[in-house]
């Protein structure tokens, strides 16, 4: 069973006032989804997707959300290399990226303490 979603991204840049918006949707093809909540320490973390989406057609979106006050989270799909960083939660602060169907494996480390941490991937 396909799935249809989404995203609205909306920029303000406070010194011009101007304010741009980006909407993309995407449809997968597979229907299987993998959501956990840890908290993330700080040694790094692998977070190893699911056989039902290595297994079928692979991870296509990543979306992940550091609910921690205080503390960021580095993320990558490489170990030890690190391309995101998820600032303390203000509320804002969620990263949605598309994977390639190859990753098997993601890896997280939280900066000085422990993070509560939400990871979904989507079957691309």
């Amino acid at each position: 069973m396909a799935t249809t979603f989404s995203t609205v991204a909306s920029f303000t840049d406070a010194t011009e006032g101007t304010v741009r918006q980006y909407t993309t949707s995407d449809t997968t093809a597979g229907d299987h989804v993998h959501i956990v909540r840890q908290t993330i320490g700080t040694s790094e973390e692998e977070i190893t997707i699911h056989a039902d989406i290595t297994g079928g057609s692979g991870p296509g979106w990543i979306i992940v959300k550091n609910h921690d006050a205080t503390n960021f989270v580095s993320f990558g799909t490489v170990t030890t290399v690190y391309w995101a960083k998820l600032d303390p939660d203000d509320g804002t602060e969620t990263l949605m990226v598309p994977l390639m169907n190859t990753i098997g494996s993601v890896f997280l480390k939280a900066d000085t303490a422990g993070c509560d941490v939400t990871i979904e991937i989507r079957e691309r």
